[in-house]
């Protein structure tokens, strides 16, 4: 990160744009809220709600994926939830 936030700082000092501070809080947001599928990251709105509780078997976990036409993700639950 400090090698990358080196490079780019003076391209958004001379724009005007990102202060390094800035540019850090913005990458550490995407890198903590990303979900991960078909090998790269995505920032989905409320998807990265999804873990912010552990279930009762810390060793399963949600999933996402791409539904068939590749335009959907699809996640799925790591335990049953009761409706409602």
């Amino acid at each position: 990160l400090k090698q990358f936030a080196s490079t780019i700082s003076p391209i958004f000092a001379e724009s005007g744009g990102l202060s390094e501070e800035q540019f850090r809080w913005a990458h550490y947001i995407l890198d903590s809220r990303c979900i991960w599928w078909g090998g790269g990251r995505h920032l989905v709105p409320l998807l990265d709600l999804i873990n912010c509780n552990e279930g009762p078997d810390p060793s399963r976990v949600h999933s996402t994926n791409l539904d068939s036409s590749g335009s959907n993700a699809l996640t799925k639950a790591d335990r049953k939830y009761k409706k409602g």
